[in-house]
């Protein structure tokens, strides 16, 4: 590097102060987190206020998450750092804060003082609560020898046994203490703050309900403090001076017992104030309250916003001129939320479908901002929001969230959207929703029979039976398969014709026809397997059974002679054959005789098949009569008799024995 250009650096660092020294760092508070990091992300958080002044240089902020933090002891607050208060925990700009929302507490838990402060310090956005001192003073914030800055911190419920109650200012420069509350805090000299020898800038604070005397809200010791727009109330002594003190107090409202007596300064008043609910703590101002744009504008210390972060400088009473109030609060009229629609009505929406979204439109219809804190509904499950759920609406503005109805059950579905803002008339309006779930149109099949017996059937013989699809739903039906089983007897046939897929409207139906031709003995099952796009029944199956049954043939060839029988040549041979059908159905079967001869030899057709028809049990009879040829082989012959059906030949036989003899002499 050559010597022009350390030059020119030099003269930058000269000139602009660049400096490793008092560069601006982010230190970051978090009292829930587990443990301690090393502070420099809100991951890493430091678990204590205490840490992260320690770590902290010149200049340095620190950065403290809501919450309450307990102290063990006294924060020493030694260095020029700015302690902020009033993060959730995600921001990444200092101005992304919410000090009324994200409270931030530092509790001495009545056994310690809250801070001590011997540095330039900035303290913004805390409640500073429950210091005690019980052997000196300043049970809140003792200041010493230094120019802290304190705003919008509310200092309450601190003790100390001297003096100092909430603050103690001793020495000099001065402090600053702007937008301040400072109430409840107890002593015996200041209760809301004593200076000594110190004489600090008081700007728009409300100074109320402290406990002192002398001084119970100021107590000035060689210390002339300026004091401008402030409130100093709740019980005499509100301003208490000794020694040299020579407070400069300007459009301020301090309670002296006499009413008509004003504690001396531009524009100073002695009127109640008019808390809200000053029993109760609540000490912003009513809309009728004659602190209302009642300050000085041109005061030394003048912030944009109030206490909480409300703007300034609202122009109350129309009169063309906004004028700054007196306290910590800055009355603005509130704001006036209106949501529309405050109800409806979806209507009946399947079940597992959605609706179309609905705006919920929340409008602004006040002066001053809406703040919307949540939006929620009772059922979260059936209905659905979206859109961001928290708001800020300017005046005259809107924000809108959308609502869906998405039921998971078939029935009325009723719910509430609750809409949480900062309307002191509204705070929760209700927005009632109406939705009925149905159920979703579905297809529903019935098949009848769902088993068929055959029961017995000849041998041969086909018997149907019908089979009937039906769409008992209320979407079309698709059948895409109809068929018998794999492992089905091959007894089993569907005679019908389908084209498949076949699709059935609601109510319609269709008949399939199946045919049983037992070609065994026995039983015979089958099974009809109907796939459809049913979702509760994809797969219906109908059971199928017969028993084959052949017919039982009885040939009782009774012969006209008795047994043993001999016929003589050329004489007849007569007898009665018998066909009975033993089964509970009726069919068709042949009949035909053939004759053995003594060589052992089989003759042709002696009878030709016949059909004879029976009907279920029935027995047919027929008397038969043959003439011995006189040329016939002397010798035994077997009569048979033959039964049978087509296709399957002969099912049964029967036979008698007869002997051809000589003819007689």
């Amino acid at each position: 590097m050559n010597k022009s250009m350390l030059a020119m650096i030099s003269v930058l660092v000269l000139t602009f102060g660049v400096s490793s020294v008092g560069l601006t760092q982010t230190w970051y508070v978090d009292g829930d987190i587990s443990s301690s990091g090393d502070g420099v992300s809100w991951g890493q958080a430091f678990q204590s206020i205490q840490e992260a002044v320690d770590a902290a240089d010149v200049n340095h902020e620190i950065w403290v998450k809501q919450g309450t933090y307990w102290l063990s002891s006294q924060i020493n607050v030694n260095k020029t750092v700015s302690i902020f208060g009033g993060f959730d925990g995600t921001e990444t700009l200092r101005d992304q804060r919410d000090w009324k929302t994200n409270v931030t507490t530092v509790d001495g838990q009545d056994g310690r003082r809250c801070f001590y402060v011997t540095a330039d310090a900035t303290m913004n956005g805390l409640t500073v609560t429950h210091g005690r001192e019980e052997d000196a003073s300043g049970g809140g914030i003792y200041i010493l020898g230094c120019s802290p800055t304190i705003t919008n911190c509310v200092i309450t419920q601190n003790t100390s046994l001297i003096s100092g109650g909430g603050i103690y200012c001793e020495g000099s420069p001065p402090a600053t203490i702007s937008n301040c509350m400072i109430i409840r805090n107890t002593t015996s000299y200041g209760g809301g703050i004593l200076n000594i020898s110190s004489s600090p800038t008081i700007t728009n604070c409300t100074i109320s309900n402290n406990t002192a005397n002398p001084g119970r809200g100021i107590y000035n010791h060689d210390s002339s403090p300026t004091i401008t727009n402030c409130i100093l109330w709740g019980g005499t002594n509100q301003i208490d001076n000794y020694g040299s003190s020579s407070p400069t107090v300007t459009y301020s409202d301090i309670y002296i017992f006499v009413e008509e007596i004003i504690y001396p300064g531009e524009g100073n008043m002695n009127h109640d104030p008019l808390y809200v609910d000053s029993p109760n703590h609540d000490f912003h101002l009513q809309d009728v309250s004659p602190c209302r744009e009642a300050g000085d504008n041109s005061a030394a210390v003048l912030l944009a916003t109030d206490f909480e972060g409300d703007p300034r400088l609202y122009d109350a009473d129309d009169n063309g001129t906004a004028t700054v109030d007196m306290g910590a609060d800055e009355w603005l009229p509130p704001p006036d939320i209106d949501v529309s629609p405050l109800s409806h009505d979806f209507g009946d929406i399947a079940v597992g479908s959605a609706s179309g979204p609905v705006d919920i439109i929340i409008s602004n219809n006040g002066e001053t901002d809406l703040t919307v804190s949540d939006i929620s509904l009772s059922d979260d499950t059936n209905y659905g929001l979206a859109g961001d759920t928290t708001a800020t609406i300017a005046p005259e503005s809107s924000h809108t969230v959308t609502v869906t109805f998405s039921p998971v059950s078939p029935w009325p579905l009723d719910a509430t959207l609750t809409i949480i803002s900062d309307d002191p008339d509204s705070p929760s309006v209700l927005v009632l929703l109406l939705g009925e779930g149905v159920p979703v149109p579905e297809p529903d099949i019935s098949v009848s029979p769902i088993r068929h017996l055959f029961g017995e059937v000849l041998l041969g013989v086909s018997s149907t039976a019908i089979v009937t699809i039906e769409n008992v739903g209320d979407a079309d039906l698709t059948v895409s398969g109809i068929e018998l089983w794999e492992f089905s007897d091959p007894d089993y046939v569907i005679t019908s014709e389908h084209v498949l897929p076949t699709v059935l409207p609601p109510v319609a139906s269709v008949d399939v026809e199946i045919t049983f031709t037992p070609l065994t003995a026995g039983e015979l099952i089958g099974t009809l397997d109907i796939t459809s796009d049913d979702p509760d029944e994809p797969l219906v199956q109908v059971q199928l059974s017969g028993t084959g049954k052949p017919p039982v043939c009885q040939c009782d060839f009774l012969p006209d002679d008795p047994a043993p029988i001999e016929i003589p040549r050329g004489d007849p041979l007569g007898f009665r054959a018998s066909v009975t059908n033993n089964t509970a159905r009726g069919g068709q079967v042949s009949f035909a005789t053939r004759v053995t001869n003594p060589d052992a030899t089989m003759t042709g057709w002696i009878i030709r098949p016949r059909k004879v028809d029976l009907g279920p049990r029935q027995t047919k009879s027929k008397h038969v009569s043959h003439t011995i040829p006189p040329t016939a082989t002397l010798g035994n012959y077997v009569y048979h008799g033959y039964v049978g059906t087509h296709g399957l030949g002969i099912i049964d036989e029967c036979q008698f024995e007869f002997k051809v003899i000589e003819e007689a002499p």
